[in-house]
């Protein structure tokens, strides 16, 4: 009788989870990143319109990855030897490998798709009425470039930074911002500020 042996948990397929679980963070950096940039006092220029240009690469990986993660646990046979003895299944090992899978699937969906969502979960801010009377005037510009509503977060914190600003709303859906002003409106600084962050931004006219 040929002897067989217990087959050892895949590296491969655990490699290809992580992986997975990586790139889907990687996938929606352009929105959580300068977030996490401004929450810690750093400049988030650039962040989010670099993971942004990668975007769609990154999710391509981040899903074969997974794939194959499902065929590795799934559907890969044991492995045989010339001398035609073959890898006996560890089952308990299987079972194992199949939660770890599901609960990367669960953490690397929301993960991935994160940018579609993230507006409906960040409330955009509304000034007071206190706040409303004090102010001179208010200039609305047009913004090209926002990937999520964590681009709205970065750029309401830049430009609440202004010399003269009262209060900032930004609206993601909308792809503008207003500006409110205690001092006479400044369009350089304004525009000077959110290209720096890798914007396209334009005053609105009327």
């Amino acid at each position: 009788m040929k002897d067989s042996h217990l087959k050892k948990s895949s590296p491969t397929g655990r490699f290809s989870i992580f992986g997975a679980l990586g790139f889907a963070l990687l996938s929606s950096a352009c929105c959580w990143l300068p977030l996490l940039l401004i929450s810690i006092g750093v400049s988030s220029a650039g962040a989010g319109a670099f993971f942004e240009a990668w975007r769609t690469p990154l999710l391509v990986l981040t899903f074969l990855l997974l794939g194959s993660g499902f065929y590795l646990v799934y559907f890969r046979k044991p492995t045989c030897n010339p001398d035609g003895t073959c890898n006996q299944i560890d089952h308990r090992n299987t079972r194992r490998n199949k939660i770890f899978l599901w609960i990367a699937t669960l953490l690397i969906l929301p993960s991935a798709f994160f940018p579609q969502y993230s507006s409906f979960l960040i409330q955009e801010g509304h000034s007071s009425p206190e706040q409303t009377a004090s102010k001179k005037e208010k200039t609305i510009y047009t913004i090209q470039g926002m990937t999520c509503g964590g681009c709205a977060m970065s750029i309401k914190a830049a430009l609440e930074k202004i010399e003269g600003v009262a209060s900032v709303e930004v609206s993601y859906e909308k792809g503008e911002t207003s500006v409110h002003w205690n001092s006479t409106p400044n369009d350089k600084i304004v525009i000077e500020t959110l290209e720096k962050l890798s914007y396209t931004v334009a005053r609105k006219k009327g």
